[in-house]
């Protein structure tokens, strides 16, 4: 390392490490709201780059190991043992013999299916020991499985440990797994999450496996729906979620109007809605149950070339802000603007006189010197409002 480098006090290391790793850590956002963030996660592509860091030099590393261990996948059984050890691991400066190694840098943890399945008894003890050892987790991912669910076995209870820490939950349901209970069980791990503020839930969930009692989620600011079937709406519908503010909609079930249940249910307290990036929104108008059963709505955002627009102006007291992505859709070509005119036109033709700004994702470059764009605009700006292009 260049001499004049290595002067440097290690706060400013420090910083100059995370921001190499910021995608990561952008990765690692745990409870807040951003437009349309959700539609666009992609995987971990900088741990080779951590990898790397920490080999520079003693410093680097004493500096950076922790960037290691906040987002882990755990992949297989195989990995278990050598990951459980290295999470007991403490740093080799530590003099704390009470110091919880380094699975007190861990923030979010992946664990699939795969890993707590039930074919013997006492057969998830080990990965609840992973698990067990990350005490401040904040950031806890069941995903889709990879493989057929019948392929992975359920048998026999699975346990459950307590998760303080946890902030966001990102689920996708099965029923042969819920019926083990546990950590495969949506409704025991809520139970055992008190300070829970951002749920991602999908799947489809049976008669069978229906909860007849109530779910209170007290933290609970923001909840994303991704593929549900209306018996797991209804049952979302009959939470008790007195926080909930923000609610992002990858997909809207296949019954045209299921949606209204939601809206009917907490649209009184909901401020933003996300209509996300998915061919179902262009199947049917879901902006007209929006607005009508949403008096409290201030921030509405969509992605314009996978929303059907209003076929005509509509009225609402207190939104505030509207968010347009311009990602493309494949089935569209030629024109953009027939397809992007109609929901121009909604905008301007509305009534909405708490409206300050519209704000536009993605690129818009070919848009934005159209004649008819910057008509646009001057009605807006005419009405106090502002059209924003997003960095």
């Amino acid at each position: 390392m260049h001499q004049s480098l290595s002067t440097l006090p290690p706060e400013i290391w420090l910083c100059v490490l995370r921001w190499a790793t910021l995608p990561d850590a952008e990765r690692l956002n745990i409870t807040n709201y951003h437009p349309f963030s959700s539609s666009f996660e992609g995987q971990d592509e900088g741990l080779q780059t951590k990898r790397t860091i920490v080999s520079v030099c003693r410093m680097w590393r004493a500096l950076a190991t922790g960037f290691l261990y906040e987002d882990i996948k755990v992949k297989d059984k195989h990995a278990i043992e050598g990951l459980k050890g290295a999470l007991r691991r403490r740093p080799v400066d530590s003099e704390n013999r009470e110091d919880i190694g380094y699975g007190r840098w861990v923030r979010r943890l992946e664990i699939p299916y795969t890993l707590t399945c039930t074919e013997r008894p006492s057969s998830v003890q080990d990965t609840l020991g992973i698990l067990d050892r990350c005490p401040r987790v904040e950031f806890l991912a069941r995903p889709f499985l990879a493989v057929h669910p019948d392929i992975v076995r359920f048998d026999f209870h699975a346990d459950m440990i307590p998760l303080h820490s946890l902030k966001r939950l990102d689920w996708w349901h099965y029923n042969t797994a819920a019926r083990s209970g546990g950590i495969n069980s949506l409704e025991v791990v809520l139970h055992n999450a008190p300070s829970l503020q951002y749920l991602t839930v999908g799947g489809e969930l049976w008669l069978s496996t229906l909860s007849r009692s109530g779910m209170r989620i007290p933290s609970l600011k923001t909840i994303r729906i991704r593929k549900l079937n209306p018996i797991f709406l209804r049952l979302i519908c009959d939470w008790d979620l007195p926080a909930l503010e923000s609610i992002i909609v990858d997909m809207p079930p296949t019954h045209g109007d299921a949606l209204s249940l939601l809206w009917e249910s907490f649209g009184n307290q909901v401020h933003t809605v996300e209509f996300s990036r998915h061919m179902a929104f262009l199947m049917t108008e879901q902006l007209t149950l929006l607005l009508r059963d949403c008096p409290s709505l201030k921030h509405l955002n969509y992605f314009v070339y996978f929303t059907l627009p209003l076929n005509g102006p509509a009225e609402h007291e207190s939104l505030t802000s509207i968010g347009l992505h311009s990602y493309p859709c494949a089935i569209f070509d030629g024109d953009g603007w027939k397809v992007l005119g109609p929901h121009l036109h909604f905008i301007a033709e509305s009534s909405f006189p708490s409206l300050r700004s519209v704000t536009l994702y993605g690129d818009w470059q070919s848009i934005i010197a159209d004649k008819r764009f910057k008509e646009f605009c001057s009605v807006l700006a005419s009405r106090n409002c502002s059209v924003i292009c997003h960095d």
